[in-house]
């Protein structure tokens, strides 16, 4: 489903910072990602150096066993599974670094796009604005949490900084008690 209104990402002026768009018709909060290695949570980190130190141990496992003395098997399922993890890992580090979160609030639908880069389609998941009850940070993980009527809690990972993600969340539940005019439908154009 095409939201209303598109983004062109490149245009962000800080790649740091939030921008939020208002008029009459909409509010559009455009989250950027993660910034940098070193601004995601320290578990990355430790995860990838853990791996790569299983991935090695178990190459040089199967690397120095004599070909005779080695019954088959025992070692690469092993490197098998520690190099899924990794890359696992790795895709979801590569995915905050690269996703862009814009959030919509119109007069009748609350949009949510998600991309990753700039060369990825955006998808884009959109609601009845009337469903969306509200928005906040799930206090346990820090992720944007939409209550939608009739759902489950919506989490969005936003950002590694918790205060940032509750200025969002505070943001957007602002934008949804705010009234705002309907679109012109396509066409029509001002009345003279």
């Amino acid at each position: 489903m095409n939201s209303p209104l598109t983004i062109r990402y490149a245009t962000v002026p800080d790649p740091s910072e939030v921008r939020i768009e208002r008029d009459a018709h909409h509010v559009e909060m455009i989250v950027p990602p993660v910034h940098g290695w070193r601004a995601l949570p320290w578990i990355y980190v430790v995860s990838l150096g853990l791996l790569a130190t299983l991935l090695v141990w178990q190459a040089a496992a199967i690397l120095i066993t004599p070909p005779g003395a080695w019954r088959g098997g025992d070692a690469i399922p092993n490197l098998a599974v520690f190099a899924l993890l990794t890359a696992g890992v790795f895709a979801m580090a590569y995915v905050r670094l690269h996703r862009w979160l814009r959030l919509l609030v119109t007069a009748d639908r609350v949009y949510l796009a998600r991309r990753v880069g700039g060369s990825l389609r955006e998808v884009t998941a959109s609601w009845p604005r009337s469903l969306v009850l509200a928005a906040g940070v799930n206090p346990h993980n820090g992720r944007l949490a939409l209550r939608i009527l009739g759902q489950d809690v919506l989490e969005v990972y936003v950002s590694p900084d918790r205060a940032r993600a509750r200025r969002i969340a505070q943001m957007l539940d602002g934008a949804l008690h705010e009234t705002f005019e309907p679109l012109a439908p396509e066409g029509l154009g001002a009345s003279t």
